[in-house]
């Protein structure tokens, strides 16, 4: 199940999210969307919905590949147990969180360049930032890092997850979703055409 954990999948998103949302603003097709009569909003949703369901296809593929990966090198013969669904299901809430934040990001800036630049500086540059934070910060109690999107895939990324980590991914996740799922939708309807 950690074949979807940390910077495995969030580059892939990253990269994925810039090249797909900045590829009508770049080649200007975005005006052609416009015009047919498509409100900013409907621009904005039509992308998302494309995102997610990208990313979604993504992280089956993964798990998948990694599942049975796993099987036939442990010759577990594909043992599932019910347990597993609410880890998977929180999985996918986290990487659908993880999409709306490249999302974001990507609806920022018009070039896919900058975009991609941005999606792998944040991949890389944020956990290493909020782990010197909790360096400077020294609490047992409180680390930062865990609040990052990438801890939260991680921490839910086990086959055994206690009820609070649990909790603590899906409330991470669904803080990150509702935050950048608004931030995208205003920088759709502020981004020039």
């Amino acid at each position: 199940m950690t074949a979807n954990s940390g910077n495995n999948i969030s580059l892939i998103i990253a990269i994925f999210t810039a090249l797909f949302v900045c590829n009508d603003f770049s080649q200007g097709t975005i005006k052609n969307v416009i015009s047919r009569g498509y409100t900013r909003t409907q621009v904005f949703a039509s992308k998302l919905i494309a995102v997610l369901c990208a990313v979604l296809i993504m992280f089956i593929m993964s798990f998948l590949t990694g599942f049975l990966c796993g099987s036939i090198i442990w010759k577990t013969a594909g043992s599932f147990e019910s347990s597993y669904i609410s880890v998977i299901a929180a999985q996918i809430f986290a990487v659908a969180a993880m999409g709306i934040m490249f999302f974001a990001a990507s609806a920022l800036v018009p070039q896919k360049g900058a975009a991609i630049g941005i999606g792998i500086g944040v991949s890389i540059g944020v956990p290493i930032l909020f782990s010197l934070l909790d360096l400077v910060i020294k609490s047992k109690k409180f680390t930062l890092s865990s609040y990052w999107i990438d801890s939260a895939l991680s921490n839910v990324s086990a086959l055994k997850v206690s009820s609070s980590v649990m909790t603590h991914s899906v409330i991470c996740a669904a803080v990150y979703f509702v935050l950048f799922g608004f931030l995208s939708w205003l920088f759709m309807q502020k981004k020039e055409v």
